[in-house]
């Protein structure tokens, strides 16, 4: 059986572009779509992949070869804080712990652990606030 290099390059096309979601740097969605070269003009099923938590869309080329190599458009797109939405590598980690820190702060105070905690916190806040205006 005769191997054809390139055999990728020959058959797909890759388009990458950016959709904008919102306001932010978060609102400028990553897309990359793969599909066939030469089916341009009839109309093929678009298959949209979502990679897992600690990934990117890139991760998920070689799925998307396959799909598309079969006649679909596939389209892959980064999640929040994920590949180039994510503004360094610790972008994901730093959005885990102050998810978790948020989630336990909201816990304890509706538990009631940390009543004075809170309202010492916001008052300074609003002491901080009025001295600067």
């Amino acid at each position: 059986m005769a191997t054809i290099e390139n055999l990728k390059d020959l058959l797909l096309q890759e388009e990458n572009l950016y959709l904008i979601t919102e306001a932010g740097e978060q609102g400028r969605l990553p897309v990359l779509i793969l599909s066939m070269k030469e089916d341009n003009d009839r109309k093929r099923p678009a298959v949209v992949f979502l990679h897992r938590t600690t990934t990117c869309k890139e991760w998920l080329r070689p799925l998307l070869e396959a799909y598309a190599s079969r006649g679909y458009i596939t389209i892959a797109i980064d999640s929040r804080y994920h590949g180039e939405r994510a503004s360094n590598i610790n972008t994901y980690n730093d959005v885990c712990i102050f998810s978790y820190v948020l989630f336990s702060c909201v816990f304890f105070w509706h538990m009631g652990w940390c009543d004075s905690w809170i309202s010492n916190l916001t008052s300074d806040h609003f002491k901080e606030s009025d001295s600067a205006s």
